[in-house]
């Protein structure tokens, strides 16, 4: 089964590879601002020019890493962090593709200290796959 016209994967090209580290750049400038500690890794990965995919690692400080092991801290944490995902998803969005994403995927696990975000490029984009999705069952 064709789910897809072009597979979806990584594209290896300059152009490709420069917006990635821009992104980055944008992730960690962000972190930076809103939490004065900056994450330890981040992976940007754009899929063939439909989906974003960031992975963020080394978010938690070390007084947070302390209030993970309480359960209504622990609660606010990952809240706050995937309150943190949607803002610079946005951002990403709007200064890199002129549009925002209704619904993305995002996840904060706070015990391996993960930040997953995985979204469409555009609306336009996620309504076309979701109509073609639609039209496989």
């Amino acid at each position: 089964i064709i789910l897809f016209e072009k597979p979806i994967f990584k594209q290896f090209h300059a152009m490709q590879g420069q917006l990635e580290q821009k992104i980055m750049n944008q992730i960690s400038t962000y972190f930076r601002k809103q939490n004065k500690y900056g994450p330890e890794k981040i992976n940007v990965a754009i899929l063939d020019e439909q989906f974003i995919c960031v992975a963020i690692s080394g978010l938690l400080t070390p007084f947070l890493k302390d209030l993970i092991g309480r359960k209504e801290e622990a609660l606010f944490i990952e809240r706050l962090f995937i309150e943190e995902g949607k803002d610079i998803l946005n951002q990403i969005l709007i200064s890199h593709y002129a549009g925002q994403q209704q619904d993305p995927f995002i996840h904060f696990d706070k015990y391996e200290d993960k930040l997953i975000i995985i979204s469409s490029l555009s609306s336009l984009i996620w309504e076309e796959f979701l109509e073609k999705m639609s039209t496989l069952d």
